[in-house]
């Protein structure tokens, strides 16, 4: 009787002091993330956020490098024969009406789309956006500064639009060549054999290269 009593009490004694400051201490560190402030991540930007701040300054730059293009191809690839009469009226108006660009591209969302599922509504939302800006640009710089050259108008609007459209959608287009090779190499193969020799069996071999060859492309 005095054994189980004794071992009851045991039992029941209650755990040290020093374990059970341990076992708080690790069940805090484990709810605040190993100690750190529960405010630390906060501030931390997520990952859509970083590439919507690298596409607009993306955009920004595209829409520049668009429209000096345009004036570059117009007078055949040579800086130097752009006249100063449109050569000013770039360098004045493009980098300041481009933050209005990147202010409409905003506008038709283009900077909150996870663009590594992007289909038709993103493609038509960045091909609106962008000739929207296009027209915008071509009546703000003839009717405040110069009439530009024609080719200048097209050229820009059409570059832009490319650039805009090409760096959303290539991770798409990447993601398909992978996915396409990958395929081909994990599709079955099966061996033949010819049996026999002469001009019938070259002509087999040579067809089935062919066939070989074309698939391949």
């Amino acid at each position: 009787m005095s054994s189980r009593v004794s071992h009851r009490q045991k039992r029941m004694r209650p755990e040290r002091p020093d374990k059970m400051r341990q076992d708080v201490t690790g069940m805090a560190e484990r709810q605040t993330g190993s100690g750190k402030s529960p405010q630390a991540g906060k501030h931390k930007l997520e990952h859509w956020q970083i590439i919507s701040v690298l596409l607009i300054i993306y955009d920004y730059l595209a829409v520049l490098a668009a429209y000096f293009l345009a004036l570059w191809i117009r007078f055949d690839g040579s800086f130097a024969a752009i006249p100063m009469k449109y050569l000013k009226p770039y360098e004045t108006f493009t980098p300041i009406f481009a933050i209005v660009c990147v202010v409409i591209f905003a506008l038709f969302r283009m900077y909150n789309s996870m663009w590594r599922f992007a289909s038709f509504p993103e493609l038509e939302h960045a091909t609106l956006g962008s000739i929207l800006a296009s027209v915008l640009h071509a009546a703000g710089i003839t009717l405040i500064l110069e009439r530009m050259p024609i080719s200048y108008y097209l050229i820009g609007a059409i570059l832009q639009l490319i650039l805009v459209i090409a760096i959303r959608f290539a991770y798409r287009f990447v993601q398909a060549i992978r996915k396409h090779r990958h395929a081909r190499m994990e599709e079955p193969r099966s061996r033949v054999m010819l049996i026999g020799a002469g001009s019938a069996g070259q002509m087999i071999l040579r067809d089935m290269a062919q066939a070989k060859a074309i698939t391949d492309h």
